[in-house]
């Protein structure tokens, strides 16, 4: 923008007004910086807005896939891990859910070291959390309703393994053999119909619960903004000083269902490198 209204016209009144700002001694290199004409400033803010931004795509299944600590199975779903609170170890009850295994080498003279399940194969003694999601995959029911189904990154690699990389990238069917309405993964694109106007959204977070966090596609560093924001609040209650600026920033970020991309009209789209836009409508 700034090149595109550089001329000699606008170099000259630069000038000028760099001229006038030494003459009164100012610690700037000007006084009041000359617009190319008086709605410059709106013309634009109503360009960007109107610019599609392309994220690169990354599908890819591979990454991290549980977090380093190893927790105990305690039976009935629960799982603990060791913490050190004031010099007192403790075991704290793990409120997710873990994925468990079982040790086929852990065998003393008695046997395996941590038991048999009832089919003969050896008992899940630890735990690991799995924190991090692959996509999520959004299906059809028989009822005409949209449910979905998270697929955890360390499920992908089994799926990989097991039925091969195309398997996980099916178009039209979901790992669980549903109709596939669509999958989506970080950074995809989404356009929906909400509160009356046509969003473009881009995926920022999926939640284990089958959430979708969804922020506008034209938005930069939202967690750190969202952080800001909730430690202003936080002062402002307290009667502390806060950062004004992060209190006012007001920007899109929406957990939606799945079902009620359904009721946005919500459909997966794609934005080129050179910014088209290829939208394939609202299927129900």
């Amino acid at each position: 923008c700034v090149i595109a209204v550089t001329d000699q016209g606008l170099l000259q009144r630069f000038a000028k007004a760099s001229a006038s700002a030494r003459e009164q001694q100012l610690n700037r290199l000007v006084e009041n910086m000359p617009l190319p004409w008086e709605s410059y400033r709106e013309h634009v803010q109503r360009a960007i807005e109107n610019i599609w931004i392309s994220h690169r795509p990354d599908h890819a299944y591979q990454g991290g896939i549980f977090d380093a600590t190893v927790y105990g199975l305690r039976g009935e779903g629960k799982a603990t891990y060791r913490q050190e609170i004031d010099g007192i170890r403790q075991r704290p009850i793990l409120n997710r859910e873990v994925v468990s295994f079982a040790d086929g080498k852990a065998k003393s003279q008695n046997g395996y070291r941590h038991g048999l399940l009832a089919d003969g194969s050896p008992k899940p003694y630890m735990g690991l959390w799995s924190r991090s999601n692959y996509c999520i995959e959004i299906i059809k029911t028989e009822k005409g309703e949209w449910s979905a189904e998270v697929i955890e990154r360390y499920r992908a690699y089994q799926i990989v393994a097991e039925l091969g990389e195309a398997r996980l990238r099916h178009p039209t069917l979901s790992i669980s053999g549903e109709p596939l309405v669509m999958r989506l993964l970080i950074d995809d694109y989404v356009r929906a119909e909400i509160d009356g106007k046509t969003q473009l959204l881009c995926v920022l977070k999926i939640n284990s619960t089958g959430g979708i966090t969804f922020v506008l596609h034209n938005e930069s560093n939202i967690s750190a903004r969202y952080t800001a924001k909730l430690a202003a609040q936080k002062d402002q209650k307290a009667g502390k000083t806060f950062n004004v600026s992060a209190l006012e920033d007001n920007f899109f970020q929406k957990s939606i269902s799945p079902d009620s991309l359904r009721g946005f009209k919500a459909r997966r789209v794609s934005i080129s490198p050179i910014g088209e836009l290829h939208d394939p409508g609202f299927k129900e």
